[in-house]
């Protein structure tokens, strides 16, 4: 069998320099929010508003109303490792959160539904980290969002708490398989 290649290679080299630089067009990224966010019966976007030191420039972050937005510039096969920790202080009744991630806004991505189950919180805080990694054939200029919801709201709410959700995006090669041909 042969070999497949990651990406797109562009070779540059300095004359007489001695040194050439490879690129295949791959890049990685982690995102995260910086505050805490109240989840309600309404799915509403994470604000993932906060880029980490490891990032590359091929991806950008919406501000604004745009915040959570996460936009990649290159087409590919990409692998997208997401989490949210989520947070119950108040309420007694029992209730479900589920986060859930979407491509250019409509619907969910496939296998991205992850839920997290939070109890009586009258004694003591009720945290939950829930997450799941996935493998997307994305277009340059699609987005990504992470979504969140509540089985209840008021007194019983849950909350994401700051710096809990992150999103890892990281170009693996080309895209594959029967979306990618």
């Amino acid at each position: 069998t042969s070999a497949k290649a990651l990406g797109l290679g562009t070779l540059v080299m300095n004359t007489g320099s001695g040194i050439a630089n490879i690129s295949v067009g791959s890049g990685i990224a982690m995102f995260n929010n910086d505050t805490i966010q109240q989840v309600t019966t309404a799915i509403s976007v994470v604000g993932i508003n906060s880029i980490s030191e490891c990032a590359d420039m091929n991806y950008s972050i919406g501000t604004g109303l745009s915040s959570g937005i996460i936009t990649v510039y290159s087409p590919g096969l990409y692998e997208i490792i997401y989490a949210a920790t989520i947070s119950k202080t108040v309420g007694s009744t029992p209730q479900d959160c589920t986060v859930r991630l979407s491509r250019n806004g409509a619907g969910t991505l496939t296998g991205s539904i992850v839920n997290s189950i939070h109890f009586d919180a009258t004694n003591a805080s009720d945290n939950t980290a829930s997450g799941a990694a996935l493998l997307v054939n994305l277009d340059a200029g699609d987005n990504i969002r992470m979504s969140v919801s509540s089985s209840l709201s008021g007194g019983n709410n849950c909350s994401v708490i700051a710096r809990g959700a992150r999103i890892v995006i990281k170009k693996i090669g080309p895209k594959r398989g029967v979306a990618g041909s």
